[in-house]
């Protein structure tokens, strides 16, 4: 094998570590969004049947400020994802390998079925940001 090739397998495995090792850090990243956003939910929930609005007042806004984080988060996980599958794409073909199998083509087309993780993620920041500014004007109403 020459050495072209041989750095061309090199940086195809490295494009395709670099996409597990930052996709796996998104999975894991919404994971803990799930654990935080469930605590601070139910914090509020103690707050509010308590009466204790000031409490409540700044837990719903902590809410809203880790919804409008993480999905910050999100989207520079997402960047560092494009940067694996540029480089496994732009490295399939010299390799050699099918073009029509390439993992990264195959998932970029429009799928007809179910919602791209994206879509998900985004909607679930979405809902916790809305549902902590509704606690916010909830618990601002109270005092």
């Amino acid at each position: 094998m020459n050495e072209i090739m041989i750095n061309d397998e090199r940086t195809l495995e490295y494009g395709f570590k670099w996409f597990e090792f930052h996709a796996q850090q998104r999975t894991t990243t919404f994971n803990f969004f799930l654990i935080v956003y469930s605590g601070l939910a139910a914090a509020e929930s103690f707050l509010l049947k308590e009466k204790i609005h000031p409490g409540s007042i700044l837990i719903s806004l902590i809410m809203i400020l880790i919804s409008v984080l993480f999905w910050q988060l999100d989207v520079r996980n997402r960047q560092l994802i494009m940067i694996g599958e540029k480089i496994v794409s732009q490295t399939w073909s010299k390799c050699g390998l099918d073009e029509t199998l390439n993992p990264v083509s195959m998932s970029a087309k429009k799928q007809t079925d179910g919602l791209r993780f994206k879509q998900l993620f985004g909607a679930v920041f979405a809902l916790g940001g809305i549902a902590g500014l509704a606690m916010f004007g909830y618990a601002m109403a109270q005092i």
